[in-house]
């Protein structure tokens, strides 16, 4: 793959501009990376919240209750039906948000120009995305604490952050030992 667009260099270095043994960061990586990183945390919370509380309560109650908290203002309640409509518009945004921390994390990696420890960047992405579950539910309607459930989104989030840490944890090293190789068989 042939770089594109401009690089992040290390020490002294004008960006677009790699020093001599320093592989490029390419921003479409970047991107494509975080992105992936980000359907997998998404993905990985909500098969966890669709097994909660199909087991709990009715299955997509969770996202369907915390989109219309979010998006309509509705408190939630234990008798309230499931929405498809809110699930649709809460796994949109839902994604989004998670999209959106797994390219921070790429590109917080990528700036550091080596893989980032998988617990260490586990830790961090937790604590992102906890903290923002927390800071969203209690600016919008703080009775989704309870009605979600502290220690099941806590365990949520955990299995969402250790699977973009994973996927995470061997970029961006890999993608710039593949184009150092490249270069240095003349570019075939």
């Amino acid at each position: 793959m042939a770089p594109v667009g401009p690089t992040v260099t290390h020490g002294n270095a004008p960006a677009g501009a790699a020093r001599a043994g320093h592989a490029k960061i390419v921003p479409a990586e970047i991107l494509g990376d975080g992105t992936m990183a980000g359907v997998i945390g998404a993905s990985a919370i909500a098969l966890f919240f669709l097994l909660i509380d199909a087991a709990r309560r009715e299955a997509l109650y969770t996202p369907s209750v915390l989109a219309s908290a979010i998006l309509r203002g509705v408190p939630p309640t234990e008798h309230a039906g499931v929405d498809l409509g809110m699930v649709a518009a809460y796994s949109a945004l839902h994604g989004a948000a998670f999209v959106a921390v797994g390219v921070a994390g790429a590109w917080a990696t990528a700036l550091r120009r080596a893989s980032v420890a998988t617990p260490t960047l586990a830790i961090a992405l937790f604590a992102v995305l906890e903290l923002g579950f927390l800071f969203t539910c209690a600016v919008t309607e703080p009775a989704l604490l309870s009605a979600v459930g502290i220690p099941a989104a806590t365990v949520g989030n955990l299995l969402a952050a250790a699977g973009m840490a994973i996927y995470l944890h061997r970029w961006p090293h890999d993608a710039m030992e593949e184009r150092e190789a490249h270069a240095g068989h003349g570019g075939d």
